[in-house]
């Protein structure tokens, strides 16, 4: 009668053990899943807010697997920002930085507007460089001011490298850089109207 006991004993141990270690797979595989999910879930979460911050139609790319869709239609987006490089004479980088974003301006298309992290008068003439749809040899033109107060023209500047805007200044502060005379063609539209 003892030792059936001690067998019934050791038996009930080891299922308990066995139950203890398939309950604890168990809740490893299902919490280890979860983890999984809710990582899924964050990236996800964190493309959607992105893309809505890039203005990209969510139906549009979900339904369309094609990257270069996606890429061509994050390119003709409006809040699609980049950096904007300031150099001194010797083409050293200096401490200074800034974005370029693409303006929304249906009447003045190819236009861009500079911003940088603080506005400030610098010590030596520096050179802004700039990344932006332009061809070697197109015009653009670096404007002050903003469209509700007007344009003020600063410099005309002819691209001498593919997709890059150049020009000198020793004075960092909100620029607009268009390849359309905005200044000419707000000087023109005050005239029609004041006629």
């Amino acid at each position: 009668m003892k030792r059936a006991r001690w067998v019934i004993i050791v038996l009930a141990v080891v299922f308990v053990a066995i139950l203890s270690a398939v309950c604890w797979r168990a809740y490893g595989r299902h919490g280890s899943d979860q983890r999984d999910a809710d990582t899924e879930d964050a990236y996800y979460a964190a493309e959607e807010t992105l893309l809505k911050y890039l203005g990209v139609d969510n139906e549009k790319s979900d339904t369309s697997n094609d990257d270069n869709e996606i890429v061509a239609d994050l390119a003709t987006n409006s809040r699609l920002t980049q950096r904007v490089t300031v150099k001194d004479d010797n083409d050293e980088m200096l401490p200074y930085s800034g974005t370029v974003t693409k303006a929304q301006e249906g009447f003045y298309p190819g236009t861009y507007e500079i911003t940088f992290n603080q506005n400030d008068l610098l010590p030596n003439k520096a050179t802004v460089e700039v990344e932006m749809d332009v061809l070697k040899g197109d015009e653009v033109y670096i404007l002050t001011g903003d469209k509700d107060s007007g344009y003020t023209e600063y410099a005309v500047v002819t691209v001498d490298k593919y997709n890059t805007v150049r020009f000198t200044t020793d004075m960092l502060q909100t620029y607009t850089l268009s390849t359309t005379n905005i200044a000419a063609a707000q000087e023109a539209m005050a005239g029609i109207v004041g006629e």
